[in-house]
């Protein structure tokens, strides 16, 4: 059975990253998958695929809509001729269901990865008047269903909830060396606190440095990791100055390995405005890591407050301290946190069971 998936693009994200890892994971003997890119130059995991033997069609496209780009993308689903056309994030959805339902393909799968209060009225619309060509709705977590339900007005039955899976073989305590510690030059005894995503809006930047300024004077060795690129670079740089946190703040850019950066964490911080099911959470957890985390979205239902980690309110500088200084003033509690976390992740969040979990849905879907 041939599966095609439609994605705005291969860049480095967590969206991808899910996909990459399904595709890699889904039984070969009944799955022949394709990937259709939405874009020419975003690219970055395209060359592990086909290394994988997982043939990628990239397809270029503006970011308006273009007639050219629709036509190619229904000529490739048809010369395919899949059961399952799968789409994620919003302009493969846009442009992948149109294609997958003129080319008569019998079944069509939605991928949402968040709840975004801000998404745009226009594409809310677009995805309303197109829930009728979408045979199953997957939500990557229960907050995002109950946004599909009541803003886009899916009904339940077409929406199934498939959590993020992270693969326990690469995200183990045991997988890294510990040397990136030592290529920073980060003292032993120093306290490392990390934060992991693109740089923009919803992240909440911001809000996590403020919360480092206020850790910084209780805890003055304290060290503050930020992953991940994005526009918003120079405007933290500007903050790091005024909060003269210049010299305990480090940017590591984008990277396609992390399991090392959770290593050398004491914690990791989620400080978004929004979520839904937030992978870097699950990667954190399975590393062992306690996660302090906002709760918003579906990180309360990764995060177990008190037992896996600690939940604070968005934009509050002062709660997310507290917590970070909380972890980092009881660390036998916050090393018993990371153990339980490392469990909750291999009871429900495995790569594994996603995949499981995802087979189920097409298997039903394309019963006669």
């Amino acid at each position: 059975m041939t599966v095609v998936y439609v994605v705005d693009d291969l860049n480095l994200g967590g969206a991808q990253r899910q996909l990459v890892e399904l595709v890699q994971a889904l039984p070969r003997d009944r799955y022949d998958v394709h990937i259709i890119s939405l874009s020419a130059t975003k690219r970055a995991y395209v060359g592990a695929l086909r290394a994988g033997k997982i043939p990628v069609t990239c397809i270029a496209q503006s970011g308006k809509w273009s007639w050219r780009t629709f036509i190619q993308l229904y000529r490739v689903i048809r010369r395919l001729r899949p059961a399952v056309v799968h789409t994620g994030l919003f302009t493969a959805d846009l442009y992948g269901r149109l294609a997958a339902r003129l080319a008569g393909v019998r079944v069509v799968v939605s991928t949402v990865h968040s709840v975004d209060f801000d998404k745009p009225s226009r594409h809310v619309m677009a995805d309303r008047l197109l829930r009728g060509l979408t045979d199953r709705f997957i939500a990557t977590a229960g907050a995002v269903r109950t946004v599909l339900n009541e803003r886009e007005g899916v009904p339940p039955e077409r929406t199934t909830v498939i959590y993020n899976g992270v693969n326990l073989r690469e995200f183990t305590p045991a997988s890294s060396n510990g040397h990136l510690r030592a290529e920073l030059g980060l003292p032993a005894e120093d306290p490392v606190i990390g934060i992991v995503g693109r740089l923009v809006p919803v992240k909440d930047h911001e809000t996590f440095l403020y919360a480092a300024a206020l850790v910084r004077q209780a805890m003055p060795r304290s060290r503050f990791l930020i992953v991940g690129d994005g526009a918003r670079r120079a405007p933290l740089e500007h903050l790091i100055d005024q909060l003269d946190l210049r010299g305990h703040v480090r940017f590591l850019g984008s990277r396609s390995e992390v399991a090392p950066v959770y290593d050398l964490l004491d914690l990791l911080v989620v400080s978004s405005r929004y979520e839904g099911c937030c992978r870097v959470i699950l990667e954190a957890m399975a590393m062992s890591k306690p996660v302090v985390a906002t709760a918003v979205g579906g990180n309360p239902e990764l995060v177990s407050s008190g037992r896996t980690g600690l939940l604070v309110p968005p934009e509050d500088p002062r709660h997310l301290a507290d917590a970070i200084l909380e972890l980092l003033d009881h660390p036998d509690r916050a090393r018993a946190m990371g153990r339980s976390a490392r469990h909750r992740v291999e009871q429900r969040f495995s790569l594994e069971r996603m995949v499981e979990e995802t087979d189920r849905v097409y298997q039903e879907l394309l019963e006669p």
